[in-house]
């Protein structure tokens, strides 16, 4: 499978989405209906790493579905951070908050270049979150 869904650490605070290779959009659908059951599994705020690092090209339908993708939040997700992307990825990107307007996630989604920068922030969000919120 082009996308992996697991916990990012023994924590189960972030939950980290690999994308490799060619992926679809439906293999995007299942790796998101996957978190949402993640999230679920807990009563607290989980932040989300999704690793582009060695995607390739988006699929056909780019902003239709970053559309449909994203409609809804689910109560415990909490920043999302976006690792590896291309330029062309992050052209996409900001074609779609121009059009559509901002991420809709209100505890952010953060473009980082690699998984060691996405963990500096990791250590960031971690340090400026509430004791008694995990």
């Amino acid at each position: 499978m082009a996308i992996e869904v697991d916990w990012y650490d023994e924590d189960h605070d972030t939950i980290l989405i690999e994308v490799k290779g060619v992926w679809t959009w439906e293999e995007m659908a299942t790796a998101l209906t996957r978190c949402n059951e993640m999230f679920d599994s807990v009563s607290y705020l989980v932040y989300t790493i999704f690793d582009f690092t060695n995607a390739s090209r988006l699929p056909q339908g780019v902003l239709t579905n970053l559309r449909r993708l994203n409609r809804s939040v689910h109560p415990n997700s909490g920043a999302v951070m976006l690792v590896g992307l291309s330029a062309g990825y992050r052209l996409i990107m900001d074609v779609f908050a121009r059009l559509y307007g901002k991420w809709i996630n209100p505890h952010g989604t953060n473009v980082l270049n690699t998984r060691a920068q996405a963990d500096a922030f990791l250590l960031k969000l971690r340090s400026e979150r509430p004791k008694n919120s995990q």
